[in-house]
């Protein structure tokens, strides 16, 4: 059994768990050419199907109701188990001010800082960290089948696909999404600008569209960050929430 990457500073201790028979989806949203092609999985769900109901879910989800739906679905795609009530309010009345307009756009340098945050509160000196540049190449590739979720939050530079921040949800979607693959995936450890390198540099070759990679086991990594998270924010009170919380605020969602 390989030594898990989430040490004893986690928030909650590590989990010893069997190998699970699981597809893991959306495990390698980047497509690292070099980095993730012992972790790429995709299934039937993880197409552009998968992506367009999401993108869709965004586009309609316009009042508190639409929007705290969008906000679970995005917890439930990205770092799963249940998601405590004071932090789906908090993302919900943020989104809501976002479409106001008085909820600033979050920027991706903040997301960079609070998957930072997050990551190390969990994990501790183990996690290696993500990078403003990483969450940028990270955006642009899933842009494609994300367009609605990942758009612009400010106006857009004519010689740019996006500007440098987004909406809550998107925000929210990239920061727990990077943190996930950071914290649980072996081909997300390291360096963040080597990965950044090596993804300029690679020729990414995408899985032809209706092939399935499947994922027997479940790695050691992914169990036993999965079930910190179930266990943690089951409880309004514990660590692993609180730091959500400051990933929430390091985001610029506060209130």
């Amino acid at each position: 059994m390989k030594k898990s990457h989430i040490t004893k500073s986690a928030v909650s201790p590590p989990i010893r768990l069997g190998r699970l028979a699981l597809v893991l989806a959306v495990i390698v949203p980047l497509g690292l050419s070099h980095l993730a092609r012992s972790q790429q999985a995709t299934d039937p769900g993880v197409t552009q199907s998968f992506f367009k109901s999401l993108d869709q879910q965004t586009a309609n989800a316009k009042d508190a109701a639409s929007i705290r739906a969008l906000f679970l679905e995005i917890h439930n795609r990205t770092v799963f188990g249940p998601l405590p009530e004071s932090i789906l309010q908090k993302a919900v009345r943020a989104q809501e001010n976002f479409l106001k307009g008085t909820q600033p756009p979050i920027t991706e340098e903040a997301i960079a800082n609070a998957v930072n945050t997050m990551g190390k509160t969990l994990i501790g000196n183990d996690f290696t960290g993500t990078n403003t540049m990483q969450v940028h190449l990270l955006r642009i590739r899933r842009f494609a089948a994300l367009p609605t979720l990942l758009a612009t939050g400010s106006p857009r530079p004519a010689d740019k696909i996006v500007a440098n921040d987004m909406s809550p949800a998107g925000a929210v979607y990239l920061g727990l999404l990077l943190l996930r693959q950071k914290a649980a995936n072996p081909a997300w450890f390291g360096d963040p600008d080597a990965q950044n390198k090596q993804l300029l540099s690679a020729q990414f070759k995408a899985v032809p569209r209706g092939k399935v990679i499947r994922v027997k086991d479940e790695p050691d990594e992914q169990a036993t960050f999965r079930m910190m998270l179930q266990r943690g924010l089951a409880d309004e009170g514990s660590s692993t929430t609180k730091a959500y919380h400051s990933f929430m605020d390091n985001l610029g969602i506060s209130k």
